[in-house]
Parts: structure tokens; sequence; C-alpha cells
């Protein structure tokens, strides 16, 4: 039974305490102006209106409150650069595989290699 919840558990649904406690400081915020916010949570200007424009897009929903996905975007993009490639293909001999999918480079650009 404890997998059953674990497999159907999706946490972008749900209200995280930290959710609620966004709200609560936007709820501050409102009542007691930015100084006395600012004092109390240590929360500046910026991530406010952030938060507030969070919670006004999820159509005042606390869910929208949720913090978002921490992974980077762009993980471990391997990018070889070309030149590197026709150099390993010219020492494997396989010139005519790097040929037809890149144009062969000048011959100083290969010295420099």
């Amino acid at each position: 039974m404890y997998n059953y919840g674990l497999k159907h558990f999706n946490p972008y649904t749900m209200i995280t305490n930290k959710a609620e406690e966004r709200l609560r400081i936007l709820n501050y915020w409102k009542k007691y102006g930015l100084e006395a916010t600012k004092d109390a949570f240590g929360a500046k200007r910026p991530t406010l209106y952030y938060w507030q424009k969070l919670y006004k897009d999820s159509e005042y929903k606390i869910k929208g409150l949720n913090p978002g996905k921490t992974i980077r975007k762009n993980k471990n993009k391997r990018e070889i650069h070309p030149l590197i490639l026709l150099r390993h293909s010219l020492l494997k001999g396989t010139v005519a595989e790097y040929i037809i999918h890149t144009t062969i480079p000048s011959q100083s650009s290969l010295e420099r290699l």
C-alpha cells in the first residue's frame, strides 16, 4: 500500500509547506507593507512581486506558489567541435563518413589542432 501512494504522488498538484509560507508572507505584505515584511521575513521586493504574479497566474490557487523544478535545464549536453571530430576521423581513417556530414576545414585550421 505504501508504494501505491508513492507511485501516484505528484508534488506539483499538492500544496507544500513552502507554498503556505509564501502565501502567509504575501498576506503579511498586503497588511503591513514592504518594510515590515522585509524585517519579519527577509523577503525582498522582487521576490514578493514574483510570488504575487505566480499566485495571480494560477488563478489565486495556493498550489501556484509551490517551488518549481530545481534541476538544470541543460544537463551535460556533449558538444564536440567539428575540427576535433575531423582529426579523430582522420586518425581512424573514416574521413568519408565525416565529409558527408560536414565540410572540410582549411589546412591551417588542421595544423592548429
